[in-house]
């Protein structure tokens, strides 16, 4: 990708050359030549043109100069060149009638006169191309750059000589100073339209160089012609001069005056920093190439040019079609994750507002197809700006979402990470790549840094995001550092680090001139006073000595900083050590600053600038810097402020309008600004403004009710507060932290939570009760998002512990029900603490749940069979507060014994639920149906058509009225994962559940999410979706199962795991039974597994056995050993079949089981072997007839397929039947997109046709498996294949 040459570059003493220019002294095609007199005389026609002004004369003064560097290098060479000039050959040449201007240009219009490319000698001959920078409309306007092309190119002809150098006596000799004298007579004339140089003339005001201040010419002209006439200034440092005057003619070719106002580091290019510039741009280069998400740590002390450095990539993020957003932490205040939040909505608006409808629709149907509907509600609670994105797309978030108050219980800054990379892998790409930019991440939390890393994790094809963060490295906490960047390094998140110190001297200098519109030789003993005064030494970090390489020192020298410098240069104007002359168009300087006791403290210096204000305009300052920085009109307006005063503020460069703000605001220009207006007394300071606010704030609905609370609290901390107050804090407080928890902004509502718990009396519970309930809730939620899970569980049972009616902590135990369910191997805890609650409020709980859940289900599926679907949809809403809360908790002990595969407690909770649903519906009633459905599935083929109709019912009740993102993932892993399977397709099902986890990551519920993860897996693997992409699904799942400690799913995982590598990379499997488990599948007595997991490791030997066509006995004896181990994990959990285990009957007895029919592998001796196969195959036959006939799409090619076999297993070769039956089942697989078993079904037919002797036919069916097989991605079968082809051909 090309980029524009970068502006920001600093120039220091040597010469920027283009890499490709090529000079040409001939003449160009659109080049007219001009005689100097007469060129002069048309600019002086021009120039007294009636309506010219300051620009065009300032532009005059630039093309002048330009002629007069054309004509000093032109001198230059011919010292040196073919020529050999010396000085005194060289005076006669110092005249106007010696020298011919080239212009460029075309002409067209009257005031269109070119632009200068070259000049021509007569005496010596000799000529100059000259390619000057190409300047845009805002040339002379303050600014940080000069021209789009940084470049100012000469070439001489005839060129100067290497072997040729000027003597050294040469510069000091009376012909080389008469040669300085008539080159500067040359120059004064020609700056003054060709006005003659009289000799003789006095040196003071009437003098001939001060003419030049008379035409209103800048100082810097003035001061070279002065100085060549006075034989000062040798040919080389005019060179110089005019370079500098050329390259930045905004800075030394102004004529208008210069003013203390003008002081600015914001208009001064970075100088100093080019290799600095080049690794930033370079690395965003690299991330829009691969990408690959890349961070930089960006480090340095403050007003070293942290962010200004940032900005450099700015123009280049536009130019790849990406965005850029950069936030700044305050210090002080903890709502670092609100900032965050803050930056991605920002993002969002900026997105919505710069692309194109196309794109937006692109970016909504990302979205809708990765994540689903419902899911955009979750985003909309934390990030509202959300449906921006959906203003082309039919989508609705305001119909979405209906009932959410269940799933924020959840939320965590883990599911807040999720949500943001979930969005923000949408939005970005290669194509649309996004810089984030955060400032002093010193002032932010451990927490907030972690939100940050989440973002860029997870390597290609996911987020593509330049992450910069920025810090002051002699203030951060270096432990939090360290653990940021050993966990992006731990994800494989590139990292680098920048550290900027103060830039060497010749930049300052640089610097100090451009900032004074002085060149840096007449400015250079200033500049080098001022460099000395900033010359201070600081300890400095690992990560920084890291980032300078092993050359590194542990003190590292700040001398040179350029806000310190230009405060410094403002200090000096203020005690007039340093002055604006306007006679003279320049600075001058005393010789006390040589030897002023300056401060090397910056803040010392910025305090006594703010010493110059009035008390009011001070005062208005301090509110700010109280307010993080800014003053919102709105606040100044209701603290009755002298808004005018702002002003006085702005004139002098320490405030600014907030740029972007959609209300009227004002901020600081820097940091060091907002530390300076802070005084003694700060907190008492703060507190009072915080009251004051909050007698005219209107509560929660207030924008700035936080703010208020952050400073009331700034005051409470080790100070005491009036009792009259204390209880009117206490309130805020808790107001605070609940509308934080709204806004997700958990770490920011903790501090409020526990600011009002430490200022609770010794009695709240008695005197505060109403309080201190609402309070507790809202700090364990606080504590549990931020990961304090002890703390948070402690907190609730304090609350239930003193509370005065069981009915005031339903909230708290359900949600200590759900933290304990997400707590590894407490399920059994909270499924009794939901059972306990649930008496209390009446319901009768048996004692032992042994053949409790027969009769509740024949009689509910009595009442739902005499009911039609309309009438069942009809039902009203349930009105008995009783039923809603008993509801409630039987769901939420559903949701702990189905994850924990307790059927028998589920089986209970899900009669209950349907009977109350009965009498009126809930956002509970939608999973009750769906679970009555899964269960009736259970019931094997007998009430799948029972299943399907209630499954249906189900998801209308969800989707027209229940739509509630904390009930989908239950809804869908229950509706999909078991009950839509019977009609809907195996693709179909896996997207819906892989939506489902994600909603379930992003509301904190991970057991959900990992379980539908985990079987949506299971169904991309029957699908036939290629391997690879399910080992990379599997890699995830174990990650996530590791992340969040939860050896429930962690085993299932690596099952799948083994099974994936095994079938992909053909790596060996023990083919025999396990060790110490005996063929019925019990255990010693000495040694326990869980009997899921065993069935589980069972049934992935046997598809691992089968896929890689393994011996066939081993393959009967892994099936057998699965079937005894179900059978007796169904005897001793439920009278019907768990519907957790019907996805593992999908595979070995639906369809897996129908090769072993082929006579291709070796026959089974044992006739009672062969009696019993055939019994189960006739079994599956039937179960597949109908199940073809409820769900085609993914039986009808298994079906056809059986059919085959057992035309193949009676030697029928002949029957017409047979071939079509294998042709069925393959196009069948092939509708279905089950490339594996289309492979399958091409390969069992080439087997049969090889054996019946058809070998062309044969090998067309082969063929065909093998590209099945190999688009799969199963390179055992592809072997397996190949060498039945290769067998054909010997």
């Amino acid at each position: 990708m090309e980029y524009p040459t970068d502006r920001a570059s600093g120039f220091s003493g040597g010469r920027k050359r283009r890499p490709n220019f090529i000079p040409n002294p001939e003449t160009a095609a659109d080049e007219v030549s001009i005689s100097l007199h007469e060129w002069l005389a048309l600019e002086e026609a021009t120039s007294t043109r009636e309506g010219s002004n300051l620009l065009q004369k300032e532009k005059s003064v630039l093309r002048k100069s330009q002629i007069c560097y054309g004509i000093v290098e032109v001198f230059k060479a011919a010292r040196s060149s073919a020529l050999r000039s010396t000085p005194k050959d060289l005076q006669s040449s110092c005249v106007v009638e010696n020298f011919t201007i080239f212009i460029r240009g075309d002409f067209l219009e009257d005031e269109d006169i070119g632009a200068i490319a070259g000049v021509r000698c007569e005496t010596p001959p000799s000529r100059a191309k000259i390619i000057t920078p190409n300047f845009g409309s805002s040339i002379f306007e303050q600014g940080p750059s000069s021209g789009e092309d940084g470049f100012l190119e000469v070439e001489v002809h005839p060129p100067p000589l290497t072997c040729l150098e000027v003597a050294e006596d040469c510069a000091t000799s009376p012909d080389e100073t008469r040669l300085r004298h008539l080159l500067g007579r040359l120059l004064h004339s020609i700056f003054l339209d060709g006005s003659p140089y009289v000799e003789g003339e006095s040196d003071n005001v009437g003098s001939p160089e001060s003419r030049l201040l008379a035409r209103g010419l800048p100082s810097s002209i003035h001061l070279l012609c002065r100085d060549l006439l006075k034989g000062e200034l040798s040919i080389d440092e005019a060179s110089t001069d005019l370079h500098y005057m050329i390259m930045e003619p905004s800075a030394f070719l102004r004529c208008s005056d210069m003013t203390p106002s003008n002081f600015s580091l914001i208009r001064s290019k970075l100088r100093g920093r080019d290799a600095e510039i080049r690794t930033m741009n370079d690395t965003f280069c690299k991330l829009t190439t691969t990408g690959v998400s890349e961070v930089m740590f960006v480090s340095g002390f403050s007003g070293s040019g942290k962010s200004r450095l940032v900005r450099t990539v700015v123009p280049h993020v536009a130019v790849a079609g990406g965005f850029a957003i950069s936030k700044k932490f305050p210090q002080g205040i903890d709502d670092s994750l609100s900032l965050v939040l803050e930056a991605i909505n920002d993002l969002i608006i900026m997105v919505s507002e710069d692309s194109t409808d196309e794109e937006l629709y692109s970016i909504a149907s990302e979205l809708i197809s990765s994540v689903g509907e419902v899911f955009l509600s979750v985003i909309h609670q934390v990030l509202p700006s959300i449906d921006l994105l959906f203003n082309v797309n039919v989508t609705s978030l305001a119909s979405l979402g209906r009932g959410m108050p269940e799933q924020t219980s959840g939320l965590t800054n883990e599911s807040i990470s999720f949500i943001l990379k979930t969005l923000i892998t949408a939005i970005s790409s290669r194509d649309r790549p996004v810089l984030l930019h955060f400032d002093d991440i010193q002032w932010t939390n451990a927490s907030s840094l972690s939100v940050m890393a989440e973002l860029v994790s997870g390597g290609i094809d996911t987020s593509c995001i330049f992450l910069v963060l920025g810090y002051r490295d002699n203030e951060i906490n270096q432990a939090v550092l360290n653990d940021l960047t050993a966990c992006l390094r731990s994800s494989c998140v590139p990292v680098q680090h920048i550290h900027l110190v103060g830039i060497d001297e010749p930049y300052f200098i640089d610097l100090i001139s451009n900032a004074l519109c002085m060149l840096p030789r007449h400015c250079k003993s200033l500049s080098t006073a001022v460099y000395r005064k900033t010359k201070v030494s600081r300890p400095v970090s690992f990560l920084v000595l890291l980032a300078m390489g092993p050359h590194g020192s542990p003190e590292i020298s700040l001398k040179g900083n350029p806000f310190f410098a230009f405060q410094m240069l403002g200090s000096l104007v203020d005690r007039r050590i340093l002055s604006y002359n306007k006679s003279c168009k320049c600075w001058t300087w005393t010789d006390a600053i040589y030897n002023q006791d300056l401060s090397e403290n910056v803040l010392f210096v910025l305090r006594d600038k703010f010493d110059l204000l009035d008390s009011e305009t001070q005062h208005l300052l301090r509110v700010a810097a109280s307010l993080r920085g800014s003053l919102p009109i709105a606040v100044a307006t209701r603290l009755d402020l002298p808004i005018e005063k702002i002003n006085s503020a702005i004139s002098i460069g320490i405030m600014e309008r907030c740029p972007g703000s959609d209300v009227e605001s004002y901020q600081f220009t820097h940091d060091k600004f907002r530390e300076a207006a802070s005084a003694d007394g700060e907190t008492a300071f703060r507190y009072s403004l915080g009251m004051k606010l909050l007698d005219t704030s209107s509560g929660q609905k207030d924008e700035y009710f936080l703010d208020i609370c952050d400073l009331i609290n700034v005051g409470v901390e080790g100070n005491r507060v009036a009792h009259s107050d204390l209880n009117r804090i206490i309130a805020v407080n808790i107001l605070a932290g609940d509308k934080a928890i709204q806004n997700s902004d958990f770490i920011r509502a903790l501090g409020y939570c526990r600011t009002a718990k430490s200022l609770l009396p010794s009695d709240h519970w008695s005197s505060m009760y109403d309080p201190s309930l609402r309070l507790h809730l809202s700090l364990s939620k606080s504590l549990y998002a931020n990961g304090e899970v002890d703390l948070a569980e402690s907190t609730l049972r304090e609350l239930i512990d003193n509370s005065r009616d069981p009915l005031d902590t339903l909230d708290a135990h359900h949600q200590l029900h759900f933290m304990l369910h997400q707590s590894n191997r407490r399920s059994e805890e909270a499924f009794q603490g939901c059972m306990r609650l649930l008496e209390q409020l009446g319901e009768d709980v048996p004692d032992n749940f042994e053949n409790t859940s027969a009769p509740p289900f024949a009689r509910i599926r009595h009442v739902l069979e005499k009911k039609s679907e309309e009438e069942i949809l009809a039902i009203q809403d349930l009105n008995d507060e009783n039923d809603l809360r008993r509801i409630r908790f039987l769901s939420q002990a559903c949701i702990i014994s189905s994850t924990a595969l307790r059927p028998r407690m589920t089986a209970y909770c899900i009669a209950r639920m349907v009977e109350i649903s009965l009498r009126g519906f809930s956002v509970y009633t939608p999973y009750a149906f769906v679970a009555l459905g899964t269960f009736l599935c259970g019931q094997r083929i007998n009430a799948i058509s029972e299943a399907q109709r209630i499954g249906k019912i189900a998801l209308r009740l969800f989707n027209e009225r229940f739509s509630d993102p904390g009930q989908l993932p239950l809804f869908n892993l229950a509706y999909y994962g078991f009950v839509s399977v019977r009609f809907e397709s195996f693709q179909t099902c896996a997207t819906h559940l892989r939506q489902a986890s994600t909603v379930a990551f992003s509301t904190g519920n991970f057991a959900l999410a990992i379980i539908n993860n985990q079987i949506s897996i299971n169904k991309s693997f029957f699908a036939g979706k290629p391997l690879p992409s399910i080992s990379e699904d599997i890699k995830r799942q174990i990650e996530l199962t590791v992340k969040y400690k939860d050896s429930r799913f962690v085993n299932y995982a690596r099952f799948w795991n083994q099974t994936l590598q095994s079938l992909m990379h053909g790596e060996a499997e023990n083919s025999s039974l396990p060790e110490d488990r005996h063929l019925d599948g019990s255990l010693p007595a000495d040694r326990h597994l869980d009997a899921t997991a065993s069935m589980m490791d069972t049934f992935h030997k046997a598809v691992q056995t089968f896929w890689k066509g393994c011996v066939l006995d081993a393959y009967l004896s892994f099936l057998q050993l699965f079937l005894n181990q179900l059978t007796n994990y169904l005897q001793q959990t439920c009278l019907v079949q768990s519907p957790q285990a019907i996805h593992f009957l999908d595979g070995p007895i639906d369809f897996q089981s129908t090769e072993q029919c082929n006579g291709g592998y070796p026959k089974i001796d044992a006739s009672s072997k062969v009696s019993e196969m055939r019994r189960v195959i006739a079994h599956v036959r039937e179960d597949l007839k109908e199940l073809a006939s409820e769900s085609p799409q993914n039986y009808e090619n298994k079906k056809q397929l059986l059919e085959a076999e057992i035309y193949s297993c009676r030697n029928e070769t002949h029957n017409g039947l047979l071939r079509k039956a294998y042709d069925a089942s393959i196009l069948s697989a092939k509708s279905s997109n089950f490339i594996h078993e289309q492979g399958l079904a091409c390969e069992l037919a080439g087997k049969h046709f090889l054996g019946a002797g058809k070998r062309d036919l044969a090998r067309k069916y082969l063929e065909d498996a093998q590209k099945c097989y190999t688009e799969w991605g199963c390179t055992p079968k592809v072997h397996y294949v190949k060498d039945i082809l290769s067998g054909m051909d010997d």
